[in-house]
């Protein structure tokens, strides 16, 4: 065993130790604690990660004191439309995400962050990475339901005043604090997630300035994390490395985004994942189950060159809990993060970034940012344009997405576009979407939800051209699909394929479902 093995062992050890000894993990039981000790002198790194995590869950809802922070929804609740949210007219219920944490998980990530950081820092091999090898991003959150909560405690989240703000918060209340009760399910995600009825109290104040500072420390990204477009695309072609794309396969995740491209390169193989997304509403399990667990257990087994992701939301990320380690082995192309990210997608991102693995894209204007030129495929990535229009539920964080162009001309010419959640007035001008561009499969975007469709009467249907919409089978807009279908495109919708859908890019072929 070398020098650089047994110490990296060493101080993991040590860490770990002092860790469990000095926080709130100390409190469990005298058999659970001597478990976990046993798991770090022998070694389990990964199964000492996954307790960890499972106990850090655990004390959450008996510590008087949590730290939850009122996140800006995907789709933006406004009072005009809070009445949608009651009467649950898309035939389904809605849940308000608000993310949580306690000292306990912010002292663990700290410390396992900085020893990530020290692996990478010294050059060490892979194998003997310990901490690395270990620790991989957890979420945990809460998912009020709005149909069960007092009408005028929304009003207390849909204050801007109050949006992506944190405020102290507990589960374990007596009745006398001075706050709001809100009904819903604990999301619990370490791989596999687990939701637990429960309320939580929601008090008026604030996280001190000296609490602020110590989770902005742990997951800040730093002062200029942002590469040029030039090392963007230089960094995405050394990936690609003429690419020549044979296929497309869309899972069905629920209400989120999970595309694989499959094909070759100069290399051999080549696999690209745009967007990672895992969606399903509680509470019902068995359905959940019975349709998302093959799903989850595909995710598992996915082994992308890299991974683009469109944007920060959770839909579009989180099922890269499912995924094996190689999925953060690879580098991640995405936009800038700001104050207004959640801290699943901080804890993923600062994650990659000490892993070397994270390539951070401006997003201050639509534009152009990269192109890569294979023998038979050109693939594009583009930023899209936030800009003031119609489209008022749309968040900055949809249009500010990466959307990615790809043509395939090996025996016919096919274009295919992937919007994420960019709404069409926020495409920019370079991808010449509203002059005559035509499409033979477009991947709608954000899941067929409400937006001005205006563009898509710019010619830029094309007959039997393909739409898939990625969502469930209620949630597309009956206006956005009508408009879709006015300009020659056959609607399909993952939530009603079964597995995934998949894209033949050698001939223009009908989308195939798979079971």
């Amino acid at each position: 065993m070398d020098n650089s093995r047994i110490n990296n062992q060493k101080n993991l050890n040590v860490n770990l130790n002092k860790f469990m000894n000095t926080t709130s993990i100390r409190t469990i039981s005298s058999y659970k604690f001597t478990n976990l000790l046993y798991l770090a002198k022998n070694g389990y790194y990964q199964a000492l990660h996954h307790r960890i995590c499972q106990y850090m869950f655990d004390l959450a809802e008996k510590e008087k004191e949590l730290w939850i922070r009122i996140d800006e929804q995907e789709d933006v609740i406004t009072p005009e439309n809070t009445e949608n949210y009651f009467e649950n007219r898309d035939g389904e219920k809605k849940y308000y995400r608000v993310s949580m944490i306690t000292k306990t998980m912010l002292d663990y990530d700290r410390m396992m962050l900085n020893l990530i950081l020290e692996e990478n820092a010294e050059n060490i091999i892979r194998e003997n990475r310990y901490a690395s090898n270990m620790y991989r991003p957890y979420f945990f959150n809460f998912l009020i339901d709005i149909s069960e909560t007092d009408r005028k405690y929304i009003e207390f989240l849909i204050n801007p005043e109050n949006v992506n703000q944190w405020f102290v918060g507990t589960f374990n209340y007596s009745g006398r604090e001075e706050g709001r009760i809100f009904p819903g399910y604990i999301e619990r995600i370490a791989s596999p997630a687990v939701y637990k009825d429960h309320k939580i109290c929601i008090t008026d104040k604030r996280l001190s300035p000296a609490t602020l500072k110590a989770i902005n420390d742990v997951y800040d990204l730093g002062p200029n994390p942002c590469a040029d477009d030039m090392d963007v695309n230089k960094e995405l072609d050394e990936v690609l490395e003429k690419p020549e794309f044979k296929e497309i396969k869309i899972y069905n995740v629920g209400n989120g985004n999970c595309i694989y491209l499959k094909g070759r390169n100069s290399f051999g193989g080549l696999r690209v994942l745009y967007d990672i997304g895992y969606y399903c509403t509680i509470p019902a399990q068995n359905v959940k189950n019975k349709i998302y667990r093959p799903i989850a257990q595909a995710i598992r087994h996915l082994k992308p060159h890299c991974v683009i992701l469109s944007h920060w939301d959770s839909d579009h990320f989180y099922g890269c809990a499912y995924a094996g380690m190689d999925i953060f082995r690879c580098k991640w192309f995405a936009p800038n993060l700001d104050g207004k990210s959640t801290i699943s997608a901080k804890r993923v991102a600062k994650y990659l970034q000490v892993l070397k693995n994270l390539i951070l894209v401006n997003r201050s204007s639509g534009r152009r940012i990269a192109g890569v030129q294979g023998m038979v495929s050109s693939l594009e990535l583009f930023m899209g344009e936030k800009k003031k229009g119609k489209d008022k539920k749309i968040t900055g964080h949809n249009k500010e997405g990466l959307i990615l162009s790809l043509v395939n001309e090996k025996w016919e010419y096919i274009r295919s576009l992937m919007l994420g959640d960019v709404p069409y007035e926020s495409i920019p001008t370079g991808i010449m979407f509203a002059g005559n561009t035509p499409y033979d499969y477009l991947i709608v975007p954000h899941h067929g939800a409400e937006m001005d469709t205006g563009l898509l009467s710019s010619a830029t249907g094309k007959q039997n051209g393909y739409a898939i919409i990625c969502a469930k089978p209620k949630r597309p807009n009956a206006v956005h699909k009508k408009a879709l279908e006015k300009n020659g495109y056959i609607t399909m919708t993952t939530g009603d394929a079964g597995r995934c859908i998949d894209i033949n890019l050698s001939r223009k072929d009908f989308p195939r479902k798979r079971p």
